[in-house]
């Protein structure tokens, strides 16, 4: 056997489509140019739901598996001879577990994953997205229900209706049947009667579930001179495609058809009708070949691999993942005739150094800084093409058009190291040398308002009672000390009466209560939604006063977020 083996080609036939409640089979062809020793080999089927999350780092994928199932095709440690190998397996599939869907804040992905495992050499995977159909209904008897505007009936002069479905069992694609009756039509001009069909798509939350209603139609009844309380027969078309409810533990998919009422100059009224949604009638179950991805599928293949062999996570076209306070990203940018390019950034919060890029090395404003700096990161930024940097990104260029795995990877384990680095001298940066002798008065600061102190830019921030704040010494383009600034964030929006921004010359509009006393000698002032800043000359003796106006404005922010007397 020689020492260069040749993984085998994973070809995948799986039924068109795949229905709960019934036992499938897959069959799995592995290709092989030569011989070659496994050790054993996998299959298997999995589904998870899936939904994005976005914060101050960007847009992130989220994913809750509710079922795993596993097959081991080869058990023991053979050789696979040259030509095709077939292997059957099948799978028995519960009817509750969610069928396919892509809502628009959930989906529901199925996949089938064949994993070689051969000794002394990178295995051979394979992945597949397959689309799973909901099971057929099982016979129920159905009650009729009448659904109101109100459980005590028409009142007064208010607009009122009932509504009643043929069936609260609906079908993707079938008709919906239904018959609505107004009341006190001679009080209410009811113009129209909207009906909306809507998923109710259930996401785990911070501390209760976040659900987002998605419309998927939306149909309108002329009800102009309808009689009092005289039914109004509807039929409506219904869309392809609806998925059927199901609840995970984590994640849940539920239906309502929402009758609303349009009535000028009054409320409208709104009746939520829960419906079940039935699967649609299989059609052909020939088993069909998995056809070879191409294009932007088979470039989501590439970066899907790449991803698995660097550690990052594969969301919308990017790489990306966390190292520290950092956010690493690579991803494919367009230059018009050039064509595409890799494109790798480290973000981070504002290090305040004033860093910046100079034929490819990272300098800050702080000649000492800069040793530290170039000391810890030279080795990673040799490797790669810095193209700008600033204090909160440094970016990196490679001309290769990102479709193929090995340029990728190489670029995230690399970018990967450059973060690492960054992180390093960080934590060893120095102050800077106009506030070395700053240092202690800063650090006692930092205890006293129970913040934490960044010592490369000199800032203390931190938060009390949930508001976040900072004492800042901020630069000037020249790295020349510009300014001392404190600044607070109220929990709550602050009204746009406050809102200024004052430069010290006119007199200043009217401020919170509180905050006149404290812009004694200031620079500069800023009030608008989220916060409240006060600049000062830079401090380069006594931190004392500006830590007691930091506390007093903390004071205001308090009120400010609904926590004293409020303000009118």
């Amino acid at each position: 056997m020689s020492l260069i083996k040749r993984r085998p080609d994973i070809l995948l036939f799986t039924p068109r489509v795949i229905s709960l409640g019934q036992r499938i089979q897959v069959r799995t062809v592995l290709e092989c140019k030569e011989a070659v020793p496994i050790k054993g080999a996998t299959i298997e089927l999995n589904g998870c739901g899936v939904w994005y999350t976005s914060s101050q780092h960007g847009r992130s994928r989220n994913a809750a598996p509710f079922v795993r199932l596993v097959s081991q095709f080869i058990g023991s440690p053979e050789e696979l001879a040259a030509g095709q190998h077939d292997y059957n397996v099948a799978f028995d599939l519960e009817r509750g577990l969610p069928a396919t869907y892509r809502g628009r804040a959930l989906r529901v992905e199925w996949q089938v994953r064949v994993h070689v495992d051969i000794p002394w050499w990178p295995d051979s995977r394979a992945k597949y997205d397959v689309h799973v159909h909901g099971a057929p209904p099982l016979a129920s008897a159905e009650q009729g229900r009448v659904f109101a505007s109100s459980s005590d009936g028409p009142r007064g002069r208010e607009p009122y209706a009932e509504v009643a479905l043929g069936s609260e069992r609906i079908e993707s694609g079938g008709t919906l049947r239904g018959t609505v009756a107004l009341c006190n039509t001679s009080t209410n001009n009811y113009r129209s009667v909207g009906i909306s069909l809507i998923a109710a798509e259930s996401l785990p939350g911070l501390l209760s579930p976040s659900i987002t209603h998605n419309t998927v139609g939306r149909w309108t009844l002329d009800v102009t001179g309808a009689k009092e309380n005289t039914p109004i027969q509807f039929s409506i078309k219904l869309p392809q495609g609806l998925a059927p409810s199901f609840q995970t533990r984590k994640l849940a998919l539920k239906w309502f058809v929402e009758v609303r009422l349009d009535v000028p100059w009054a409320r409208d009224s709104k009746l939520w009708i829960p419906v079940d949604v039935a699967a649609q009638p299989l059609g052909d179950q020939t088993p069909a070949r998995a056809p070879l991805a191409v294009g932007s599928d088979r470039v989501a293949i590439v970066w899907g691999h790449a991803a698995s062999e660097s550690g990052f996570n594969y969301n919308d076209g990017e790489l990306t993942r966390e190292v520290g306070r950092c956010r690493l990203v690579v991803r494919r940018e367009h230059q018009g005739r050039r064509g595409l390019r890799l494109v790798g950034e480290v973000c981070f919060f504002d290090a305040d150094i004033g860093l910046s890029a100079t034929a490819g090395t990272l300098r800050c404003n702080d000649a000492a800084q800069t040793k530290v700096l170039q000391e810890h990161m030279d080795a990673a930024t040799r490797k790669l093409a810095i193209a700008e940097a600033d204090d909160e990104r440094i970016a990196c260029t490679r001309d290769d058009p990102g479709t193929r795995i090995e340029p990728v990877a190489e670029l995230a384990g690399q970018l990967m190291a450059l973060g690492l680095a960054f992180e390093e001298a960080r934590t060893a940066l120095p102050a800077p040398q106009d506030m070395a002798h700053m240092v202690e008065p800063f650090r006692r600061a930092a205890r006293r308002l129970g913040g934490d102190l960044d010592l490369a830019s000199m800032d203390v921030r931190g938060a009390r009672d949930e508001i976040p704040f900072t004492l800042e010494t901020r630069w000037g383009d020249d790295g020349a000390l510009a300014s001392t600034v404190i600044r607070v964030c109220p929990t709550l929006p602050i009204d746009g009466r406050w809102h200024q921004w004052w430069d010290g010359e006119d007199e200043p509009k009217p401020m919170p209560a509180g905050v006149e006393v404290l812009v004694d000698g200031a620079t500069s002032v800023v009030v608008d939604a989220t916060a409240i800043e006060i600049r000062f000359p830079p401090c380069t003796d006594d931190l004392e006063p500006h830590i007691g106006r930091l506390e007093s404005l903390l004071g205001v922010a308090q009120r400010l977020s609904g926590r004293g007397a409020g303000y009118r």
